[in-house]
């Protein structure tokens, strides 16, 4: 047999066979969302990566939430989505913060509550207006979620009238800060998110060092 053919015989043989094994194993994959490691519980020092606005009725990727998964309101809070990584690039998470806060239900006054006007819903108060069951702004809370947008902003290093687009310039570069990562329980599920943002020091840097 000529030597040339034979080996040219091996060779489609097993292409063949890798070809069937590629096959098998891609011809039916299916894409899922990837896995992430989640930062654990506790100070880290990080480095912001992405900012999108978004709202609670919309995921990460500005797709809606299936109706099930929404509250009985009709209201969609804003929200900022900020997305951090550890400066070592072990771990990262998403995290929402909200543009308004809302009343809830127990913080209505006795004529409030004797109006029949309002709903108790997860907590909050909520009526009708205009046709639809929507919850109340609450000037005070609405104040505190400022105050936590003030705190990111300064712990980024971004100066006092910078907006969105100063924060994802500062994502874009991956902006160091320290936060501290909170667990509690939402729905059932393990729910994280940060807390407690400040700048990054040489005194702070040393304190997440070997």
């Amino acid at each position: 047999m000529n030597l040339f053919f034979y080996l040219t015989c091996i060779l489609v043989i097993n292409s063949s066979k890798k070809s069937k094994v590629m096959n098998g194993i891609f011809g039916g994959f299916k894409s899922e969302k990837p896995s992430f490691t989640q930062l654990p519980e506790g100070k880290q020092l990080i480095k912001l990566v992405a900012a999108i606005l978004l709202n609670s009725f919309l995921n990460h990727d500005g797709t809606e939430k299936p109706a099930d998964k929404r509250k009985g309101w009709m209201d969609s809070t804003p929200q900022l989505a900020i997305t951090v990584i550890g400066v070592d690039n072990k771990g990262g998470m998403t995290h929402r913060l909200n543009g308004l806060g809302y009343k809830t239900y127990d913080s209505l006054t006795e004529k409030q509550l004797k109006s029949g006007k309002f709903e108790n819903i997860e907590g909050y108060a909520c009526q009708i207006v205009d046709g639809n069951l929507v919850r109340i702004v609450d000037d005070a809370k609405t104040e505190q979620c400022k105050n936590i947008l003030n705190e990111l902003f300064s712990a980024l290093g971004l100066e006092e009238g910078s907006g969105v687009e100063e924060l994802k310039a500062a994502a874009a570069v991956q902006t160091p800060f320290v936060a501290t990562v909170v667990k509690d329980i939402y729905q059932d599920k393990e729910n994280y998110k940060l807390t407690k943002y400040r700048k990054v020091r040489a005194a702070v840097s040393a304190d997440f060092e070997g």
